[in-house]
């Protein structure tokens, strides 16, 4: 990421706009952009100081602050509260984030919610593992008919079924 110009150069190059050349030989005299120079001039124009902005890039999604203790709490207080839930009541409390934030926080502080499917634990019931046999056993059936069909019905056609039609 290019650096911003320094407030002196900035300085420099509003002096000389000032004094009458055009913004193009003035970015060649600094050897800095036409477009950073534009903009040297316009904040000049508009009695704005030269002085370097902030950076801005990544911010903490939610401050581990108050807000992030009320959310841990209210998570071990009700761990199965969804995305949703938690993003609604952080609004009620003032907070204005979307879904993925608060996940990225709850994610970044350890938590994980899995989703607790009974299907793996009844599988070891004899009920339904015989009937997950039987539908197992149907379905290999049903794939093997598929199949056997399918293949008769290549060996027996002899017509042609795509391209021209020859008559």
């Amino acid at each position: 990421m290019p650096a911003a110009l320094s407030m002196d150069i900035g300085e420099r190059v509003a002096a000389a706009l000032r004094e009458g050349p055009t913004t193009r030989a003035a970015a060649g005299r600094f050897m800095i952009s036409i477009s950073s120079a534009v903009r040297v001039g316009q904040r000049d124009h508009a009695g704005i100081s030269q002085e370097p902005r902030e950076a801005s890039g990544h911010r903490r999604s939610i401050p581990d602050g108050p807000i992030g203790t009320w959310l841990l709490a209210r998570l071990a207080e009700m761990p199965d509260l969804t995305m949703a839930a938690l993003t609604a009541e952080l609004a009620k409390r003032g907070v204005h984030v979307v879904i993925t934030t608060v996940w990225r926080f709850v994610k970044r502080a350890g938590h994980t919610f899995k989703k607790k499917s009974l299907v793996a634990s009844e599988r070891s019931r004899p009920d339904v593992k015989g009937a997950r046999d039987v539908w197992q056993d149907y379905f290999m059936l049903l794939a093997w008919f598929n199949w056997r069909l399918n293949r008769n019905l290549a060996m027996t056609e002899q017509k042609k079924l795509s391209g021209r039609l020859s008559g």
